[in-house]
């Protein structure tokens, strides 16, 4: 342990395990997953914490162009496009993390 000059304490650096425990959210969060194939499509997906119910999915069109993802009630992600988009909840990819 360091201390300042005014006498407070400095922490070294946060081990990398404590930074993955703080940030796991418990909410589902909204991801883009690449096919892995060249020339594939990217999918939407939620990722939601192992042992969690699956989130409902719900589909909000906002616009011809907008329409926004809900996980649980909550926003997750926005889509905006040049053209008309035609997400429906069954093309949402769940993940469990």
């Amino acid at each position: 342990m360091a201390v300042s000059r005014s006498g407070t304490e400095i922490s070294g650096p946060t081990p990398k395990s404590e930074i993955q425990r703080n940030v796991t959210p418990a909410a589902p969060e909204g991801l883009l997953v690449a096919s892995g194939r060249q020339g594939g499509a990217t999918r939407l997906g939620v990722s939601y914490r192992r042992g969690d119910p699956l989130p409902r999915i719900r589909i909000e069109r906002l616009s011809e162009q907008v329409q926004t993802i809900y996980a649980d009630g909550l926003p997750v992600i926005v889509v905006a496009a040049a053209r008309p988009v035609g997400i429906a909840a069954e093309d949402v990819l769940l993940v469990e993390r």
